[in-house]
């Protein structure tokens, strides 16, 4: 008996350890053709060998990750991992690309095409026939209209996307609530947004994923690399890079 509640005591230990442990930036991700473990954006351990998924695992939002890259959401949404993907602990779903991860823009949600509301899943699209309430809180309209959890009323424009997570995108650049606090190289300066206000940015900042982003726009990602950002590039606090069209 007490070698069991040792064991379960250790245990418990070891996870919330490995819990306190984790950054924003873990997770999994295709990686030519095998599902591998991220951390601290590496998919190798400290002596090199590649961290390959070993079993199914259920992220905090219920998402559910295969080893042959299925992934199940909770909304019940079924995709299959691509090339490069990764999937993040708390189940958002980035793409590598130039050496950064991108939020990916591919998973389940609605956008405004043509003038008419579309449902997109797995890749596909199909018209959107009923009110959709997201994971924010916010609910959309067959019309295009958006009503938020705080009670903000909107109407989305050709070209806007929603995904499943509130997450909005407007057509040409990122718009967000959940965007409060995000860096961005304007008119060769940087700049520092917050609850929608720009204000020039006076020193260094690190971000949720362990990159660092300097006054000038350097960049310095957890790994080492070092980077310049350019006119419209935009970090937000995980480290998520996008590009904003000026």
């Amino acid at each position: 008996m007490k070698y069991s509640i040792k064991l379960l005591l250790t245990a418990t230990f070891g996870l919330a350890t490995m819990c306190s442990q984790m950054f924003a930036g873990d997770g999994m991700m295709m990686d030519k053709g095998q599902m591998k473990m991220v951390k601290d954006g590496n998919t190798k351990a400290s002596d090199g060998t590649p961290m390959v998924m070993t079993k199914d695992m259920i992220l905090a939002n219920g998402t559910k990750v295969m080893m042959d890259g299925t992934v199940m959401m909770a909304d019940g949404t079924k995709m299959m991992m691509k090339e490069g993907q990764m999937i993040s602990l708390d189940g958002t779903v980035k793409m590598m690309k130039d050496g950064m991860m991108h939020s990916d823009m591919m998973g389940s949600g609605v956008m405004m095409k043509d003038g008419k509301m579309m449902m997109m899943k797995d890749g596909s699209s199909s018209r959107m026939t009923e009110k959709m309430k997201m994971n924010d809180g916010s609910t959309v309209m067959t019309d295009g209209t958006v009503m938020t959890a705080n009670g903000k009323k909107m109407m989305m424009s050709d070209g806007d996307y929603i995904k499943i997570d509130g997450t909005m995108t407007k057509k040409g650049m990122m718009h967000s609530d959940k965007m409060e606090h995000c860096v961005m190289m304007k008119d060769g300066k940087m700049m520092v947004m917050k609850d929608g206000s720009w204000t020039p940015m006076t020193e260094k900042m690190k971000m949720k994923n362990g990159t660092t982003v300097m006054t000038d726009g350097t960049m310095m990602t957890a790994d080492g690399k070092k980077m310049m950002m350019s006119e419209g590039d935009c970090c937000d606090m995980d480290g998520t890079m996008c590009k904003m069209k000026m």
